[in-house]
């Protein structure tokens, strides 16, 4: 009896673990179950939902309000940033004065640091917003072939101004102007220093007289008419505003300085419209060229462009020291340090005076390839082109000696994140010339080299910064990342369904058994 109690307890403990392990298998197989349903409908909605979810959240984030993505960016640039210069200096100056060819020697680059921030920033109830932005530049020697003190041989722009309000007078005015031109010890060619072309300038005889003689005087006034309507306006050629200090120079009163008040719309209520310029110091339209359509400020700052746009839709970039803004289209798609880009450039119909926008042409007219900038300088015998007269005419290239242009090095191009629209890298390349024309009973200019003589050429470059460059790339890898997950979850869950059906089986192999 004894025995047989034995066993019946020994049957009682065998039994029970089998109740309370079928029990475990009924439970984990249904949990994994739930598991396995959930990881197939997330990665479902990974797989159908994320991209147009992801396209909505960025879109809803970029634009230039307080809590848009790129604001901060935006207000202190978070860029690197460059202005190269590279000077033309005329090898042959007195054959030039006796109509020869300039023969050029191109110096450079002269590098300098520019530092940009964005002040006085007042946001409206239109989706606009108004700044100023403050430039600062710092000279880098390391960057630049020479120094502040290298001398170049250039166009006295001052003295070629004056020949050009003269061309037209009578002899006594000419008379009067060669005299005092020559007792000012001036000289239509000259050597300058580097630093005495670009930020310091140079102490300027032609620009003291100048602003000493009122503006508004007869034209029976004489030399003093030249000076007080011609002189004032070129003592900064690319900002066209006077030197009260009587100094010339390319870039004076340029550094720690700013442009005026820019109104942009800000995007919030249209992505389309972001950082499309609206007001320029309170204007909506330029005054500056003949038609109307050539007045209309069009484009950007070439900050920002709308998000996930057609890479077919061409970029207007507004430019205030040109008086225009600039037409770049799509050229090809581009890396820059890794990152997929699109890249737009400026190309052959930019300058082309016989093209869609010929008010652009100016009152001198041009063969294509040099654009006419005095309506933009008060009259300034100015042009300007793409460095070496690139795309341009062969009569410009051949006029002078000493320029070989080169597509690589010498266009405009912006490139720019497709996803974000945010520019990543830009070569902003103009050059800058004078037109000398032949001026008889002015001095020795009856005899001078007749045409337009380039001065220099300039390069902006701007560059994202690495962390920038990396927060770009991850944003364009999440949806990459989204789709990898989900097919991780489709895995997971097919292996998850798997151990729930062995579960199973052991579940009702063990009840057969028992």
């Amino acid at each position: 009896m004894t025995a047989d109690l034995q066993n019946g307890k020994q049957k009682e403990k065998t039994k029970t673990p089998s109740k309370c392990c079928c029990c475990s298998y009924k439970v984990c197989s249904l949990l994994l179950f739930i598991l396995s349903f959930i990881m197939t409908v997330t990665a479902v909605v990974l797989q159908s939902q994320f991209d147009a979810f992801f396209d909505r959240a960025l879109k809803d984030q970029m634009h230039l309000g307080p809590s848009g993505l790129v604001f901060p960016a935006w207000r202190v640039s978070d860029l690197r940033m460059r202005m190269r210069v590279y000077f033309f200096n005329i090898t042959n100056p007195v054959e030039v004065q006796l109509g020869d060819k300039p023969i050029l020697n191109e110096l450079g680059p002269y590098t300098w640091r520019i530092y940009m921030e964005k002040f006085d920033i007042k946001f409206h109830e239109n989706s606009t917003l108004s700044y100023r932005e403050k430039k600062w530049y710092q000279f880098l020697r390391e960057e630049s072939i020479g120094g502040y003190n290298d001398i170049i041989t250039t166009v006295n722009v001052p003295y070629a101004a004056v020949a050009q309000r003269l061309k037209d007078g009578g002899t006594v005015a000419k008379s009067t102007a060669t005299f005092t031109l020559n007792g000012l010890g001036q000289t239509v060619m000259h050597a300058k220093q580097v630093g005495e072309l670009t930020f310091e300038g140079y102490p300027d005889f032609l620009i003291l007289v100048a602003n000493a003689v009122e503006a508004g005087k007869k034209e029976d006034s004489g030399f003093g008419t030249i000076l007080g309507t011609g002189l004032r306006i070129f003592t900064n050629v690319l900002a066209a505003e006077p030197d009260v200090q009587g100094s010339f120079g390319y870039f004076v009163d340029r550094n720690n300085t700013d442009d005026g008040i820019v109104t942009i719309f800000t995007g919030e209520d249209n992505r389309q419209k972001i950082n499309r310029v609206n007001v320029v110091n309170g204007h909506t339209e330029l005054t500056t060229w003949p038609q109307h359509k050539c007045n209309k400020i069009k484009g950007t700052m070439g900050h920002l462009r709308p998000p996930m746009s057609s890479r077919e839709n061409p970029l207007l970039i507004f430019v205030p020291d040109i008086c225009r803004s600039l037409p770049l289209r799509y050229e090809n798609v581009s890396v820059y340090e890794g990152l997929s880009t699109l890249r737009f450039v400026a190309g052959r119909e930019t300058f082309n005076n016989s093209g869609p926008d010929p008010c652009f042409a100016g009152s001198r007219k041009f063969k294509s390839g040099v654009m006419d900038i005095g309506p933009c300088k008060k009259g300034a015998p100015l042009v300007i082109s793409f460095p070496h007269y690139l795309f341009a005419d062969e009569a410009h290239q051949n006029s002078v000696i000493g320029l070989n242009p080169r597509k690589e090095a010498h266009q405009f191009y912006l490139e720019s994140d497709p996803l974000t629209g945010v520019t990543v890298s830009v070569r902003a390349r103009f050059q800058v010339g004078v037109v000398m024309e032949r001026v008889h009973g002015l001095g020795n200019l009856g005899t001078i080299f007749d045409g337009t003589i380039p001065l220099f050429w300039q390069e902006l470059q701007l560059e994202a910064l690495p962390p920038t460059v990396f927060q770009l790339s991850i944003l364009r890898q999440l949806p990459i990342y989204a789709k990898q997950t989900a097919l991780v979850l489709i895995g997971t869950a097919i292996l998850i369904s798997l151990i729930a059906v062995f579960l199973v089986y052991r579940y009702v192999h063990s009840t057969y058994v028992l």
